[in-house]
C-alpha cells in the first residue's frame, strides 16, 4: 500500500468520530487524535508533521472555529475539510466564509473519504506549493522530520502526547501491522510497520536487528546465542546483523 497521509482530526470522541476514525485507518491513513479543544490541537501542530486536518463543524462556537482557521492557515499552511453530521440552518453558509478545502457529509462511506481527502489535499499541493504538508512522493517520516525537535519523539498514548526521550526507549516490536514502543515511562502502540519508524530514530542508537525488532544499543544489558537481552527481554537477532552488532561490544 502506498504512503498514507496523516490526518489531525479535530471532534469531540462520540459513536459518529469513532466511525470515521475507524474507516480512515482501514484505508491506510494515520490518525492523528481525536482531539476536542481547539488550543491543544494547535500544541499538535506545532510539534507534529501533519498533512491534512478535518474538523467537526458542531460544538464549537464560530469564533473558535473562526481562529483554528486563521491559525491553520497563517502558521501551519495545510489543506483542512469540515465535517458535518447535521444540516443546521446557515450552517454551510457559515463554512464557505471559513474557506476549507472541502467537506465531508455524515453518513460516511471509505471511496467517498478518500477520494475527498486526496483530491483536497492534491489542489492544496498544486496551487500552494510551499504548503508545510509532507505528502509528496516521498516517505513521510525520514530525518528532516527531527530536526525542529531534539532528542525525543511525541508518543500518542489515548488522546493525548507525550514526549518520550531516545534514551527512554527500550524497544520497538513488531506485531503483523501494529508497532509498539516500550519505553521507561510506558508502551505505545501505533498501526504502522517498523519500517516507518526506522528513520525517525538516530541511525547510531537504534538498530533494526529483526524483522520484528528495533532496539535501542544503548540499553542492551546482555547477549546469548542469538539473542540479545534489553533490561529482562530476549530478543532474537538476524544473522545478517549479528556479527556487526556483537563487533561493538567490548567483551572480554
Amino acid at each position: 500500500m502506498p504512503h498514507k497521509a496523516h490526518i489531525l482530526i479535530i471532534h469531540e470522541p462520540n459513536p459518529i468520530e469513532a466511525e470515521l476514525t475507524n474507516r480512515l485507518r482501514k484505508i491506510g491513513y494515520v490518525i492523528v487524535g481525536p482531539i476536542k479543544e481547539t488550543e491543544d490541537a494547535i500544541k499538535i501542530l506545532q510539534e507534529i508533521n501533519i498533512d491534512i486536518i478535518l474538523i467537526d463543524t458542531n460544538n464549537k462556537e464560530d469564533k473558535d472555529h473562526l481562529y483554528l482557521t486563521e491559525q491553520i492557515n497563517s502558521r501551519f499552511g495545510l489543506p483542512f475539510l469540515f465535517l458535518i453530521s447535521s444540516e443546521a440552518p446557515g450552517l454551510l453558509e457559515k463554512v464557505k466564509t471559513l474557506n476549507p478545502s472541502g467537506c465531508l457529509h455524515y453518513p460516511w462511506n471509505n471511496n467517498q473519504l478518500e477520494l475527498t481527502i486526496e483530491i483536497a489535499m492534491g489542489n492544496f499541493l498544486k496551487y500552494n506549493p510551499k504548503t508545510n504538508s509532507t505528502h509528496l512522493p516521498k516517505p513521510k517520516i525520514n530525518n528532516t522530520s527531527l530536526t525542529h525537535i531534539q532528542n525525543c519523539l511525541f508518543l500518542k498514548k489515548k488522546n493525548h502526547f507525550e514526549r518520550v526521550y531516545f534514551n527512554d526507549i527500550l524497544w520497538i516490536e513488531a506485531n503483523g501491522n501494529y508497532s509498539t514502543f516500550y519505553t521507561t515511562t510506558g508502551n505505545f502502540t501505533y498501526a504502522s510497520t517498523l519500517r516507518n519508524f526506522e528513520q525517525k530514530l538516530p541511525q547510531d542508537q537504534f538498530k533494526r536487528v529483526h524483522r520484528s525488532f528495533i532496539v535501542n544499543i544503548n540499553r542492551i544489558t546482555g547477549f546469548e546465542g542469538n539473542m540479545i537481552l534489553v533490561e529482562k527481554k530476549h530478543i532474537p537477532i538476524s544473522k545478517t546483523i549479528r556479527d556487526e552488532l556483537f563487533q561493538t561490544f567490548h567483551v572480554i
